[in-house]
């Protein structure tokens, strides 16, 4: 991707935010986590030693990840997929219908990394060549939705992020039986802010980049999550896996 071709996603994007003025802000949060989020792409991109069009293409990806996120609270007031519709499929849909003129190569890229960004797992049918980058785009996702949820947390305002969570109570064991073996959650099993804490740790199982699990590791944000949770034997086993993952990424 040349620098110019970059440069047009990003204005594309930025217009098609205001298009939803006024801005809701919610909506707000959500274009500066698109930034963030392409930044943090670019920077792991940078890392893995990728050429510069590749890195620019991967920055691409982080600006155009969330852009159906816009209509869905528009007209849902929700980010909950499960509520309005999966963000990853309306957000391909609504790339397709872009007059793109960007190489095969790399709209075929753009499409499955945007579509496939927030499946629980890679579907085994991915493209060969759009697989990395869709693995750069996951990981730069979940390390900025956990800074957020934490910057949240801490300032007591949580419940602006999950309205449906309770801040207190017990972990559900099914939950909690569930992320131990590794399957993936319903959001129905997610009451308290343990079962949150506990789910968004359970990505960690699905970073796929050294470089963005070095970012984890230094950023604090394992240690602030863990903390955060209660003194339980399963909690306690299902963390130090969740620990052991980030270790064996080669962290000093």
């Amino acid at each position: 991707m040349t620098p110019e071709r970059l440069a047009w996603i990003r204005d594309w994007f930025l217009a098609h935010v205001r298009s939803f003025q006024p801005l809701h802000p919610m909506m707000k949060l959500k274009r500066s986590h698109t930034m963030r989020v392409a930044r943090l792409c670019r920077d792991i991109a940078v890392d893995l030693g990728w050429p510069d069009g590749d890195v620019r293409l991967a920055e691409a990806i982080g600006i155009l990840h969330d852009v159906a996120r816009f209509e869905q609270f528009r007209d849902y007031g929700t980010y909950s997929d499960a509520m309005s519709f999966d963000h990853g499929e309306r957000g391909y849909e609504i790339l397709v219908a872009l007059p793109l003129d960007d190489p095969p190569g790399d709209r075929l890229v753009i499409l499955e990394a945007v579509r496939f960004h927030n499946r629980f797992r890679i579907p085994d049918d991915a493209t060969p060549a759009a697989v990395p980058f869709v693995q750069v785009i996951r990981d730069a996702d979940k390390l900025d939705v956990l800074a957020v949820v934490r910057e949240y947390a801490e300032a007591g305002r949580i419940g602006e992020l999950y309205a449906e969570v309770s801040p207190s109570g017990p972990v559900d064991r099914a939950l909690l039986d569930e992320l131990i073996h590794d399957r993936p959650v319903s959001s129905h099993l997610v009451h308290c802010t343990t079962d949150l804490y506990l789910v968004q740790l359970s990505w960690v199982h699905d970073m796929n980049l050294a470089p963005a699990l070095r970012r984890l590791h230094d950023s604090g944000l394992l240690d602030w999550f863990i903390a955060q949770l209660p003194d339980d034997p399963g909690i306690r086993a299902f963390t130090a896996r969740i620990r052991a993952i980030v270790d064996k990424a080669g962290l000093p």
